[in-house]
């Protein structure tokens, strides 16, 4: 079975890189990712954050690769934050989560808040 491999940067500032190796087969099966030790995570069983179950791009197959790796750089974050956030329903206000999104960073970096 050819292999083929795609790698991404880590956390912000990260000059490893997380390496991810899937299948090229018809049935096209993901491979397991690896974190920055080289320790095997398999997408499969980090939890899909409910922000991901909004989003457009979690069906989309194309999507799979940068969506795991995503959700996998930021498992053992409190607050899950997704910039690339693509609402399913119109009734989603996609700015006021970014507005809130980036007040949890502020909060987080020790800012607060700004009124």
């Amino acid at each position: 079975m050819a292999m083929d491999g795609v790698s991404a940067v880590g956390k912000r500032g990260s000059k490893k890189a997380f390496q991810v190796l899937y299948s090229t087969s018809p049935r096209g099966n993901c491979m397991p990712f690896y974190d920055e030790d080289g320790r095997e995570i398999h997408p499969d069983l980090v939890p899909v954050p409910d922000l991901c179950r909004i989003c457009r791009k979690n069906a989309i197959l194309d999507q799979y690769i940068f969506c795991s790796m995503r959700r996998i750089q930021r498992r053992n974050e409190h607050v899950f934050i997704c910039f690339d956030l693509e609402p399913v329903s119109p009734d989603i206000n996609r700015d006021e989560l970014f507005k809130q999104f980036n007040e949890i960073i502020a909060l987080k970096q020790g800012k607060g808040r700004e009124e």
